[in-house]
């Protein structure tokens, strides 16, 4: 009770210097996918939209994807609309990230919840890092093999730690 299990995707073997881990012994990943294969997958992701921040800074920034859809509205009015922002700005983005990635997914095949924001407190005197997740799980069909698993060995959106990025696929 109260053990967790971590899943690691790397291209290097890892390492437990300090002995803090059970760890099982590690094993390749090279799944056999082919363009047309139906997967279920669930992923825990940081979806952002980049916005430039002003015509002087030639830099973008982040933007949470769900907040970005409801700094358009009152603070009245937000409650209302989350939900569906959560719903249609997550899928919009995980839609973007397969045509990137070489898969496709239907709304009806993908629920979208666990939207949260995270405080994660810094030492130094910048302040807290805030970040925003959701999480996906669904169907989705692989429309280009190669592409699809080397950005699965990627991660998927902006932050790929505390969790995020990891696509876990098994077939349908």
């Amino acid at each position: 009770m109260g053990r967790g299990t971590f899943l690691l995707l790397s291209a290097r073997e890892p390492l437990d210097r300090h002995g803090l881990f059970d760890m099982d012994e590690p094993k390749p990943f090279a799944p056999a996918l082919a363009c047309g294969d139906r997967l279920r997958f669930s992923l825990r992701a940081n979806p952002v939209i980049r916005r430039r921040r002003d015509p002087v800074h030639p830099r973008s920034a982040k933007h949470d994807v769900v907040m970005d859809a409801l700094r358009a509205r009152s603070k009245g009015e937000r409650a209302e609309f989350r939900r569906s922002a959560i719903r249609d700005q997550g899928f919009a983005w995980l839609r973007r990230q397969g045509e990137r990635a070489g898969f496709a997914v239907r709304i009806e095949q993908v629920a979208i919840d666990g939207y949260q924001q995270h405080r994660v407190e810094r030492r130094s005197s910048d302040g807290p890092m805030w970040f925003s997740t959701l999480d996906f799980d669904g169907l989705l069909e692989v429309r280009d093999a190669d592409t699809f698993l080397s950005s699965v060995a990627h991660g998927f959106g902006a932050a790929k730690a505390y969790g995020c990025g990891l696509m876990l696929i098994r077939r349908a």
